[in-house]
Parts: C-alpha cells; structure tokens; sequence
C-alpha cells in the first residue's frame, strides 16, 4: 500500500502545487515512495506508479464526464485503473526514419518532459531528446510527427485514451487521459477538504493541525458530526 497520510499530503500539495504538472508528479511519487531519481522514469512507467498511488488512495476507477462531438450530450466516463495500467508497452525500442536513414528512439522520460514544457517548441524539443540529439531545429514538423506517432505505438500509456459510445446518439467517441493531472485534481480536492477539517476542529477544540490530521479518519469524522449538530 502507498496510501498518503493526510499531513503527507497536505504537507506535499502546499510544497509543489504552484509548479508544473511533471513536477507536481514526481513530488507525489517521492512522497509515497520515498524515492529519488524518478526523473530517470520512462512517462509511462511513471504514470502506471501514478495509478497505483492513485487506487491506494482514491479506489479503483476513474471517473468523469465528457462530452460527445457529434451531439452535444454528456457522457458519463469510468474505466478501471487496473485495466489502464496493464497496457504494456513494447519492449523493442521504436524505429523511425529522419532524413533517409532508420533511427532508434529511447521512450520520452519525466527528466525530458521537463525539459521541454517552458521551450518555445516542447514537442519538437521531446522529440529530439528521444532521438539522441541536442538541437531540435535539424527537425522539421514531418520529423516530430513520425517521432510522436512511433513513441505513442511504443507506450499507450504516454497519451492514453478512453473510447466509448454515446448512449444518446450511438456515435464512437475517445477522450484523452491525463493520469498526472487527473491524480492531481483527487489531491488537490482532498487536501481542501482536509484544511476545512483542520479549521473546524481547531476553532472548536483548540488543536494543533498536527493533532487533528494524525487522527483517524473515523474519529475525525465523529468530531466533525459533533461540531455540525
């Protein structure tokens, strides 16, 4: 089990909240882990660690809505966390071709990610780090096309999706999948609501936020039906 106490999690959500998304990421592994290096991470491999830090802490599927293109109507998304994290990725590195000659890509990693997110041109600046090159403008955009579509059939998990079909038109619909940002919003979520405990308890009883977090959810519970009567 990888479930965050609630000062871990309140402690970690104040430290990186104000940072990027790949950043607040990695926080939270570290969080339950206790690692280091997990910027060396393939974003696949660091997303599947993220579902299961996310079943540990918020349960086994991931909900939420979407809206169909073709009619307008939304639609009640769910899928397993399980199912999502059993997709595979392949275990030959991908091939592309660049300028006449076949090239082997290395899968994007957290430290790439990085990397890129504050240049001018982040996916041509990926592609190039999972080339093996360190100037992206010998890279023209067909380059970065083929680059991204051999990474994205190498890992399905570096740009999931969920397909479904709308129960009111019957159209084939696919959303796209965060799983950082979608764990993320679950923390963010929880750590409110525990700072709303903390300032209840506190203003009724006098404790510290220390004393109020490190009881058991239940018996905070208790208190706070208490303090509601």
């Amino acid at each position: 089990m990888t479930a965050l106490s609630p000062d871990l999690l309140l402690e970690t959500w104040t430290r990186v909240r104000r940072e990027v998304p790949a950043a607040r990421a990695i926080a939270l592994l570290e969080a339950a882990y206790s690692g280091e290096g997990l910027e060396t991470l393939p974003v696949g491999a660091r997303d599947r660690m993220l579902l299961g830090l996310f079943e540990d802490n918020f349960g086994n599927a991931l909900n939420g809505t979407g809206t169909c293109d073709a009619c307008g109507a939304t639609i009640e998304l769910e899928l397993d966390v399980q199912v999502l994290a059993a997709r595979p990725a392949v275990e030959e590195a991908p091939v592309v071709v660049i300028e006449g000659t076949p090239a082997t890509l290395r899968l994007p990693t957290v430290a790439d990610v990085l990397a890129a997110v504050d240049c001018a041109a982040p996916s041509r600046r990926l592609a190039a780090r999972c080339l093996g090159r360190t100037d992206e403008t010998t890279l023209d955009d067909d380059d970065v096309r083929r680059i991204g579509e051999a990474l994205l059939a190498a890992d399905p998990l570096l740009d999931p999706e969920i397909g479904v079909v709308c129960p009111e038109c019957g159209a084939d619909q696919a959303f796209g999948l965060d799983v950082a940002g979608f764990l993320w919003q679950r923390v963010e979520a929880r750590a409110q609501r525990l700072m709303g405990e903390v300032h209840l308890l506190a203003r009724a009883y006098g404790w510290s936020e220390r004393e109020i977090l490190t009881l058991p959810a239940a018996r905070r519970a208790a208190y706070l039906a208490m303090v509601a009567a």
